[in-house]
């Protein structure tokens, strides 16, 4: 992934947001419907004793923590290239302004969810300041005719966590799906040195994860279960199959490593 400096930094002011390109697993005509729910991203290796503030509805990345992929699945990075094509898909898709590409970051990795041996993609987009997407939003796209358009989103889910895991179970000629829930947040101080877009900030605070569950999300005939209706693990290690999108994501923040809107499309 190229290095790109900017992306609006985390906010010091936690509060509720609304807005985005996808619910939480409905099939959208409008891409502009309002979000709900939207959690906290998290740091790694910060002490709960650091904690200066709590909140339970709060309007960052609700990311996860890296955390340890249980032993029955293999882990996969995301792409390493940018892609063209999802640039455009994820611009139009989530009606994000030229202006607001540079508080876009995107992960992709290629899946086969039905067994048929053709590509399809799940892509998490961020964009905490970006009025389309307010949070996160994972997409699943499958290419019409040969290429990525608008209409090759078949679904997309609201502030999820990574990794997503693959199961190797399939119902109804598809793969389950497990995404992660991260739950009770807390925003600590992470100390000097923190930036936002065009200002510097002597001291950040920044969110944490406290806790973590599953939803299992199965096959409906037509779409994937929405996240409300998925099941509750609150473990997964008696799982199997594969956990996409595994990339350290609050490192790569920090390191200014990802991909971004409009990086392929110049």
């Amino acid at each position: 992934m190229k290095k790109r400096l900017a992306l609006l930094f985390l906010s010091a002011v936690l509060v509720s947001a609304t807005g985005g390109c996808g619910r939480n697993g409905q099939i959208l005509e409008n891409p502009g419907e309002d979000l709900a729910d939207t959690q906290e991203s998290a740091l790694p290796n910060q002490k709960k004793e650091e904690l200066v503030t709590s909140t339970e509805d709060t309007s960052q990345l609700q990311l996860g923590n890296a955390v340890e992929i249980p032993e029955g699945f293999k882990g996969e990075l995301a792409e390493k290239e940018p892609l063209m094509e999802l640039e455009r898909v994820i611009a139009e898709y989530c009606s994000v302004a030229k202006e607001d590409y540079d508080d876009v970051r995107y992960y992709y990795n290629y899946v086969d969810l039905n067994g048929d041996s053709k590509d399809e993609i799940l892509a998490l987009v961020l964009g905490q300041k970006a009025p389309g997407i307010d949070g996160n939003v994972l997409l699943w796209l499958k290419e019409d005719g040969g290429s990525l358009t608008k209409e090759s989103v078949r679904q997309s889910f609201a502030q999820v966590g990574v990794p997503v895991y693959i199961s190797h179970h399939m119902t109804e000629g598809y793969r389950d799906l497990i995404i992660t829930k991260n739950d009770d947040t807390a925003a600590v101080s992470a100390g000097a040195g923190g930036r936002t877009k065009g200002a510097a900030l002597n001291e950040e605070v920044v969110p944490i994860s406290l806790g973590q569950t599953y939803r299992l999300l199965v096959w409906k005939g037509d779409r994937y279960q929405n996240i409300e209706e998925g099941t509750v693990l609150d473990d997964i290690r008696d799982k199997e199959g594969t956990a996409i999108l595994t990339n350290n994501i609050e490192s790569d923040f920090a390191n200014d490593n990802y991909h971004y809107l409009g990086e392929a499309m110049k």
